[in-house]
């Protein structure tokens, strides 16, 4: 995954957790990304775990457009 288009995620009301497997995401890649859904979390996956300081830093309300507090988490 290059890009996540803006209101991605619009439709989807039970979607709670969005689960990152690429590193080819930037700031300007998901901006508004989740506008109009309910994500809480992104969980970002083993693959991508070199990246996960910066996943961190763009993956914020402000820049996904989430109207909810995203937490930024590791998997397990």
């Amino acid at each position: 995954m290059k890009r996540i288009d803006a209101d991605a995620f619009n439709s989807c009301k039970k979607l709670r957790v969005l689960k990152i497997k690429s590193k080819k995401l930037t700031k300007k890649k998901i901006k508004n990304c989740l506008a109009g859904s309910k994500v809480k979390t992104v969980i970002i996956l083993k693959a991508a775990q070199s990246r996960f300081k910066h996943y961190k830093k763009i993956f914020t309300k402000k820049n996904t457009g989430a109207s909810n507090k995203l937490t930024v988490k590791k998997s397990k």
